[in-house]
């Protein structure tokens, strides 16, 4: 940025001083014309609420959007005594990963329990969308993580 100095008084340069164009156009069309002028070759203003929408479409990929609705519903899809216990934790593809915090639900947790939680599941976010569950020990899918880390290096 550069300033000019005026003894006594020194002001920062505006965009105004250095284009000339608005400063001429004041001049030629007189200065409500002027900047309706200006004001028409300016890009239009997109409300901010649209910017927002195109960066999360970008950012929210549809597994995410439905893994989003299961975890919202959970307790409705599972109830209150379960949700203590099980707890979504991502989508893959069409398998919802689940995580376990007591052994016992781990064990006891069969195909029907499975079947009904797919069909209760189907309910909130459609038919086809989730078809299986995957039940992962509670700290289960940071452990993978680290051999998969492991493996890569």
């Amino acid at each position: 940025m550069s300033y000019d100095y005026v003894p006594g008084l020194s002001r920062r340069k505006t965009s105004r001083d250095r284009d000339p164009m608005p400063k001429l156009l004041e001049e030629w069309l007189g200065k409500k014309a002027a900047a309706k002028e200006i004001e028409s070759r300016l890009p239009r203003m997109v409300p901010i609420s649209e910017g927002i929408d195109q960066a999360l479409k970008q950012l929210l990929t549809p597994e995410l959007a439905l893994f989003q609705k299961i975890k919202n519903s959970w307790l409705e899809i599972v109830g209150k005594a379960l949700s203590n216990y099980l707890s979504p934790i991502f989508m893959e593809k069409t398998t919802l990963v689940v995580e376990v915090s007591h052994p016992a639900y781990m064990m006891t947790f069969g195909k029907q329990e499975s079947e009904l939680l797919v069909s209760k599941i189907a309910d909130v976010i459609g038919k086809g969308k989730c078809v299986g569950i995957r039940l992962v020990p509670i700290g289960g899918t940071a452990r993978k993580h680290k051999r998969l880390k492991k493996r890569s290096n």
